[in-house]
Order: C-alpha cells, then sequence, then structure tokens
C-alpha cells in the first residue's frame, strides 16, 4: 500500500445488505460501507482491526478488506498471489487474520470457492492453510504449518498462494509448505484481507479469553 489511504478505486469493505448476507461471522460483525471508511495505512501496511468495543455488547468489530477486481484462471495460465503481513503483539488467543482467494457461486449464499491463509491466535507458531473448490461453508480442508524459518504470526512473514487449473500450492517464506490436487477453486475470487473472532464451533481458534463489551473504558 504505497499511498497514505487505502484506493477505493482498488479496494471496498462489505455493503450490509441483511443479517444473513455475509457480514456478520463468528462472533464478529464486520465493518459495512453505510457506517465505516476504509481501513487506514500505516507505513505501506493495511492496518486491519479487530475490536472488542461495541455498543451493544453483543459482537466484536471486525474488518474485512475486499479487492475491487476479482481474479480468474485463463486457459494454460496460473496465477500468483503474495502477501506480506503480521499479527500485531500482543498476540490475543481467539482472534484470526485472514488472507485469501474467496468468491460466492453465483445464485448461492454457501456454495463457494477458497484458497486461504489464516494466522490463529490460539496456534501463534503455526500457519493453517485450507481450500474450497464449489463447497458449502465450514471446516473445509484444513492443515496447519509450522513456519518454515521459525517465528510466529506476530513476525513479518511472506504467505504465497499459486493458483492454476488444477492444483493450488501455498508458500510460506519462499518454502513450499502445501499442494492440493482436488477441491480445486474454478474462480472467478476476489482477494481478501480480515480480522476477525470466531465462535465455540471453530474449536481450534475459539477462546473465551476475549469477550465483546459495550464499555468503551
Amino acid at each position: 500500500f504505497s499511498a497514505s489511504t487505502i484506493s477505493s478505486a482498488k479496494w471496498h469493505i462489505p455493503t450490509w445488505v441483511s443479517a444473513t448476507d455475509g457480514t456478520f461471522i463468528g462472533r464478529t460483525q464486520f465493518r459495512v460501507s453505510q457506517n465505516s471508511p476504509l481501513p487506514g495505512v500505516s507505513n505501506g501496511n493495511a492496518i486491519i482491526k479487530l475490536e472488542s468495543y461495541n455498543p451493544t455488547g453483543f459482537s466484536f468489530y471486525g474488518t474485512d478488506l475486499i479487492s475491487n477486481q476479482s481474479f480468474s484462471l485463463q486457459p494454460g495460465q496460473g496465477l500468483d498471489i503474495t502477501f506480506r503481513a503480521k499479527m500485531n503483539s500482543p498476540i490475543s488467543a481467539g482472534t484470526v487474520g485472514g488472507l485469501f482467494l474467496y468468491s460466492l457461486k453465483p445464485g448461492s449464499n454457501t456454495l463457494h470457492d477458497e484458497a486461504d491463509f489464516e494466522l490463529l491466535g490460539n496456534r501463534p507458531t503455526q500457519v493453517q492453510t485450507n481450500i474450497y473448490g464449489n463447497e458449502p461453508l465450514g471446516a473445509g480442508h484444513p492443515q496447519f504449518h509450522t513456519f518454515p524459518s521459525a517465528g510466529t504470526i506476530g513476525g513479518y512473514h511472506t504467505y504465497k498462494i499459486k493458483w492454476a487449473l488444477n492444483e493450488v500450492s501455498w508458500y510460506v517464506d519462499g518454502k513450499l509448505v502445501r499442494t492440493a490436487n482436488s477441491n480445486i477453486p474454478t474462480g472467478p475470487m476476489y482477494v481478501h484481507l480480515n480480522m476477525w473472532a470466531p465462535a465455540s464451533d471453530w474449536a481450534e481458534a475459539y477462546s473465551t479469553s476475549i469477550q465483546p463489551t459495550n464499555n468503551a473504558a
């Protein structure tokens, strides 16, 4: 992010349509375009926030930054998507940072394509990869990987997804950590950068140590 602000010509946050439109996941309400600006930028970094303060006390406030452009595979070609990111310290259990490609299938609220990295506060020395190919929302096909260069999600790492017609590969700091030859997305998909707090149905990522609050202090 080379400018002092995120470009609305390239990025957006969700627009709330209904209570079931996907802007509320886990224990988190994503900020929506009706009442929130795009995330801020500091030293070339997009600041993707999760906040426990909510005047209603009902949920966390998270952020989902989405590319305006969708990305599709062309015959005989692949696509590389590279992220450089870190989770700010102190790392809190019960938080998740997502770096991924995603799109719902036309006419469906659950069938979707996705290829992702997830940074879980519960497992700071590992990164999770996952994939969905025209599949319902849910667990998917996750795997955990210890950082090949050591360190934790609290330090900068480079995360790359190589997406081809019959294969998806994930690289961390230039090292291959996983290759999948099934459940391959067919796209098109959008780039997402998000931060949120899951509910107890995702046991690997959930923690009771953080709770939403209606007290700003």
